[in-house]
């Protein structure tokens, strides 16, 4: 009897939860829940800044800085892949001025503009995983800063945890971001990353297709160009008709053989008007074979003036066929 109660006035110190640690418990916990609040409302802020941003901003600067701020980093880096290459490029490496110096200084080169293949086996590593936790700065800029130079780095600038993010929108990789804490930083909400990376991504996925488009239109202004260069400078008379046979475009030339004065006079004309009534049934079942067949062989007809008069010319045409094959207008 005695013995058990003397067991029963033991300290219960294993049994009962020490308070100190369960409020060091909770304030952690809240102290976790306000920096993924911060990092959160910092996404959304980066978002606007993206949508916002004018057409000839720096969007890999813009997405990097705001990378090292909201997180509170030692810098940020953001590349680009290039999918006809197969290469990443780095576009902006975010960290203080005399660290930048000295992160070349090792490297031995600039290393903002620096190319690295990537296998496909390492493709589908980056594009498996968006957020990567690493503590090789190698591997989070996935071969960008290479081994060597990277242990070096590492014990030179004190580096603490690092994240890489594959950059990720609509199945295609547009590129890669890596974050280089501090020591004794704790590790970042990894869901927060991954939505910080489909912000990044989204916007530079906009800004390449809009750079491609730009391509696109200056390719077509320039080839337009050269098409009515080679038509205004062309010994025969040219024109362009709709499928309906109307003149949209004419050289100098044609408006000469027509007794015109300027090729404006012919636009919005049916080139019909300008064939002489006989030849008319024929030059109209030439025209639907040739829409139908796609082929025209040369043949002679006999024009008309704007005075009346007649004259034989030799007449052929081909169609100017859009991207995907169809039929967009006759060269005559």
């Amino acid at each position: 009897m005695v013995g058990d109660r003397d067991r029963s006035r033991e300290p219960l110190s294993g049994k009962v939860e020490d308070p100190h640690r369960r409020i060091a418990d909770l304030e952690a916990a809240e102290q976790e829940a306000r920096r993924q609040i911060e990092l959160l409302t910092a996404v959304g802020d980066l978002a606007v800044k993206l949508t916002a941003a004018s057409a000839d901003a720096d969007l890999y600067e813009l997405i990097a800085e705001h990378l090292k701020s909201a997180t509170r980093s030692l810098g940020a880096a953001i590349s680009t892949y290039d999918a006809e290459t197969g290469e990443l490029c780095l576009q902006c490496l975010a960290v203080e001025p005399q660290v930048l110096s000295r992160i070349n200084q090792v490297a031995g080169r600039d290393l903002v503009g620096a190319r690295v293949p990537l296998t496909p086996e390492l493709h589908r590593k980056v594009v498996a995983q968006v957020v990567r936790p690493s503590l090789d700065p190698s591997e989070v800029t996935f071969g960008l800063v290479a081994r060597p130079v990277a242990a070096r780095l590492r014990d030179e600038l004190e580096i603490g945890n690092l994240v890489g993010l594959s950059l990720q929108h609509g199945g295609e990789l547009v590129g890669t971001a890596a974050i280089v804490m501090p020591p004794g930083q704790p590790p970042l909400p990894l869901d927060v990353l991954e939505f910080y990376a489909h912000v990044a991504a989204v916007s530079l996925q906009r800004k390449r297709a809009k750079a491609r488009a730009l391509r696109a239109t200056q390719a077509l202004k320039q080839s337009e160009e050269r098409y009515r260069t080679l038509i205004e400078t062309s010994p025969d008379g040219i024109m362009v008709l709709d499928l309906q046979a109307n003149i949209v475009m004419a050289n100098r030339r044609l408006a000469e053989l027509y007794g015109c004065e300027s090729p404006e006079e012919l636009i919005g004309q049916s080139a019909f008007q300008y064939i002489a009534p006989e030849e008319y049934e024929r030059a109209t079942a030439a025209l639907q074979a040739f829409l139908t067949a796609r082929v025209m062989r040369a043949e002679e007809y006999r024009l008309l003036r704007q005075d009346g008069s007649s004259y034989p010319a030799e007449v052929s045409a081909a169609l100017l066929l859009d991207a995907d094959d169809v039929p967009q207008a006759i060269l005559n």
